[in-house]
């Protein structure tokens, strides 16, 4: 396959430009840049042979050139394997190199045709390069894939072309030196030029895409946790919002004391725990979902297309993973746990950055009120009066979540008014299919707590959620409520017990709950109804009272016990403690 002196000089210079192209390409990590740079450094040395070895026999010129034509098109091979992730095949491509090369042999000694060796030579560079090309065509996603394959394709169609002519042509069988100055060598080598140089261009292309994406993905992405950093965060968002699909729920996630473990375990223990958290926020992702590191123990997700209670439910699975996770690897570490915050993401054209602001003001109120859980923006931690003054209610609200989670209960209870605060949405009514037996049922994602408890007597509760900041719901129900509200729990995530047949029998509420959802201490939190009747049936053993700096007449303000009148109970102090802000924490034990 020599070259005519047209050609002599153009096709190796640009074979070997190209070579060396893909060599310093291969620097930057590259995938296949370097079996393309072998295949075109080969395929200069086969266009130079007649240059570099003019004082050489013909054979040797003619073996040499094929040679380096057929491992060129093994690498070219090689390289669209690569790139499309195909197996190698290096035992099958190489034997089959090897049997065409013995033929070639035998075609240039002994039967000396020039036809036959050309037809051998470049049928079987269409069969290496064609092998390739089927192995990947289903693989390819992108553009450039495509217009790579598609040169690709035309290579093996113009050489079927040109050797169905050459079989013509060649007819009166030429000597070499007719042939060379030919105008079908001519039409032959420019026709290979103007396709070799569209193939090593769309290579080129391909391959300087790859590693401009491998660079561009590295500045996006943050090496320890593998997810998003901020930078590509934002980007994300922006091509989501410039399309009109901005819409969904942002959640932010703080992992609570981190400060604690990198001072007592050391850095490498918290790049641990920084790690693990980002596994379970990319295993537990939905799908078009995206996770980052914004900094340090800061994570940030976007989950399109979801609810504000969906957007709750998936960060509460996420918090009791990794509340649950054991990292005894690190040290006795203890519970490491985090907190959320959830706001929602309406398409507008308010930035990203003032969801993500929202968002972060509900973890604030997560962290406020006590850590490990899941707060919804606009879903209030316990609300002191709205008539107080804002600082002050801020400040006491800081000091009542504290002493929850001092006292770091298995659950905590109000009653049905209480509860409905946290309901979501208008009521949606099931309809049961079935009949329910009057028995516990726990739903799947309340397999760790503190539970939020409430009783509902009368069925009256429709939440939409199934937890309230993280924790999970279970409703306390006499057994004649309806089927169909049974069925609307059940669809909704929500865990139930039954406590008496048409009243709730709290001592048996109490057993219940402790059986059948491990609750061993329950904090009662709930108006005056609730809390009387618990008191009433003996069933309170301590109370803490915090007296607050505020006189407040004002008529109706809830009372702490609200019960029929009765005697009285006595108590017995047990402790007193000063705290911030001119509050008094009395402690008493129930007599």
């Amino acid at each position: 396959m020599d070259s005519p002196e047209n050609f002599a000089f153009a096709l190796p210079v640009m074979m070997l430009t190209f070579g060396c192209v893909f060599l310093a390409v291969g620097r930057f990590g590259s995938r296949e840049a370097y079996h393309w740079a072998a295949g075109f450094l080969c395929a200069a040395a086969a266009f130079s042979v007649p240059m570099l070895l003019y004082m050489a026999p013909q054979p040797v010129q003619a073996l040499t050139a094929e040679a380096f034509f057929l491992a060129a098109f093994y690498w070219y091979g090689g390289a669209l394997l690569k790139r499309f992730n195909q197996p190698s095949r290096f035992l099958l491509r190489t034997s089959f190199c090897v049997l065409v090369y013995a033929v070639l042999a035998y075609t240039v000694l002994v039967l000396e045709s020039l036809p036959v060796e050309l037809v051998v030579s470049d049928a079987a560079c269409v069969i290496l390069l064609a092998f390739a090309i089927v192995a990947s065509f289903r693989h390819a996603r992108e553009p450039i894939d495509r217009i790579l394959l598609g040169v690709a394709s035309l290579i093996v169609l113009e050489t079927i072309v040109r050797d169905v002519a050459l079989l013509g042509f060649l007819s009166s069988a030429p000597s070499p030196d007719e042939f060379e100055s030919s105008v079908y060598a001519f039409v032959m080598q420019a026709g290979a030029s103007v396709i070799a140089l569209l193939f090593a261009l769309s290579a080129l292309a391909a391959t300087t895409l790859d590693t401009i994406a491998q660079y561009r993905h590295a500045a996006e992405r943050d090496s320890l946790s593998g997810l998003l950093n901020r930078r590509g965060f934002e980007e994300a968002a922006r091509k989501l919002q410039a399309r009109g699909e901005l819409s969904g729920v942002v959640i932010i996630c703080d992992i609570d004391h981190f400060k604690r473990i990198n001072d007592t375990f050391g850095h490498a223990a918290g790049d641990t725990v920084i790690a693990w958290l980002a596994d379970l926020l990319r295993a537990r992702l939905p799908k078009g979902a995206f996770a980052a590191r914004f900094g340090g123990e800061e994570f940030v997700a976007f989950l399109p297309g979801v609810s504000l209670a969906e957007g709750g439910k998936f960060a509460n699975i996420v918090r009791q993973a990794f509340a649950g996770a054991d990292l005894k690897e690190i040290g006795d570490t203890g519970k490491i746990t985090a907190s959320f915050g959830v706001a929602i993401v309406n398409a507008s054209e308010a930035p990203m950055i003032d969801h993500i602001g929202r968002a972060d003001a509900a973890l604030y109120a997560a962290k406020k009120a006590g850590r490990n859980r899941v707060m919804l923006e606009g879903t209030p931690a316990r609300e002191a009066p709205e008539h107080w003054p804002g600082d002050l209610t801020e400040q006491l609200t800081e000091i009542y979540e504290g002493i929850h989670e001092a006292l770091g209960g298995d659950a905590w209870c109000v009653g049905r008014v209480t509860m409905a605060d946290f309901a979501e949405g208008e009521p949606i009514a099931a309809t049961a299919m079935q009949a329910y037996a009057r028995t516990t049922w726990k739903a799947p994602a309340a397999n760790a707590g503190p539970y939020a408890v409430a009783v509902d007597r009368y069925a009256k509760l429709h939440m939409n959620i199934d937890n309230i900041n993280g924790d999970p719901i279970v409703m306390i129900l006499s057994e004649d409520v309806s089927d169909d509200h049974l069925a609307e729990l059940q669809r909704d995530g929500i865990s139930y017990i039954f406590a008496g047949a048409s009243e709730i029998d709290l001592s048996l509420a109490l057993h219940v709950l402790g059986r059948d959802f491990g609750i061993r201490t329950l904090l009662l939190e709930g108006g005056g109804g609730i809390n009387g009747s618990f008191l009433a049936s003996g069933l309170i053993d301590e109370i803490s009272l915090l007296i607050l700096p505020i006189a407040d007449g004002s008529a109706g303000m809830p009372t702490t016990f609200d019960r029929p009148a009765g005697d009285a109970t006595r108590l017995a102090l047990k402790g007193v403690d000063r705290l911030p802000h001119d509050v008094l924490h009395l402690r008493y034990d129930v007599l």
